[in-house]
């Protein structure tokens, strides 16, 4: 599930997020690139984004900084990029993030359509390929995706996607006085309206093992017992 988003823009549109501006960018890029301290570096992190590439994010101070996409978490091989919304307070893995929110940028992400042993990839992204929002959780280093049951024109495609937060919903996402079971509901499939997507004919293949591992690696994290 999401091993591949685009942010497809100039990093610097991230400037049009209420309070920001390309100032605020610039320092973000040399605070993690201390031995390259250079504005050039803003457009690195634009373009396709994998597992455990830099990738930008705005906190819950409402400032965007660069975290690194996937968590490191004991027992579990290679990154965890995806978070399943419906566990999120129920594994010890993310319990502790519950209050570490974040919006992680985005102009589309990409999916593979099974075709019995041929996958289809297929691009997804919103009407005139307008930059949103995944929700996400983060650590101060990595950070992770959240997602949720997919919209209905795309459940053919696959069983999840990422959860979306809306422009209306920014700020009370990342609203430190908000805690979790007040944000849970935001954490839901965007009306079918809002969504576009194009399959690519020319990409019909097998995903690599690492990509299918990353992707599900979320699912075989351990539960926290729970009351009787």
């Amino acid at each position: 599930m999401c091993s591949k988003y685009d942010f497809g823009v100039s990093a610097a549109s991230l400037a049009t997020f209420p309070g920001l501006e390309i100032s605020v960018l610039r320092q973000a890029v040399d605070d993690h690139f201390p031995d390259h301290p250079d504005n050039a570096q803003i457009d690195t992190l634009s373009g396709p984004r994998r597992p455990t590439d830099a990738v930008w994010i705005i906190g819950m101070n409402g400032v965007p900084t660069i975290r690194r996409w996937g968590l490191k978490v004991i027992g579990v091989k290679g990154p965890v990029i995806n978070a399943r919304a419906e566990s999120l307070d129920h594994k010890p893995a993310f319990q502790d993030l519950l209050m570490q929110r974040c919006l992680i940028p985005a102009t589309r992400w990409s999916e593979w359509r099974k075709d019995g042993s041929t996958h289809h990839q297929n691009h997804i992204t919103l009407p005139g390929h307008t930059p949103f929002f995944f929700a996400g959780l983060e650590n101060g280093v990595e950070c992770v995706i959240i997602t949720c049951a997919p919209a209905p024109a795309i459940a053919h495609i696959h069983d999840r996607m990422p959860a979306i937060i809306g422009p209306t919903h920014h700020t009370g996402w990342l609203d430190a006085q908000q805690n979790f079971s007040k944000v849970f509901t935001m954490l839901r499939p965007v009306p079918d309206a809002v969504l576009k997507w194009q399959e690519d004919l020319s990409a019909k293949q097998q995903p690599g093992l690492f990509e299918d591992a990353i992707s599900l690696q979320q699912d075989h994290l351990p539960r926290t017992a729970q009351p009787d």
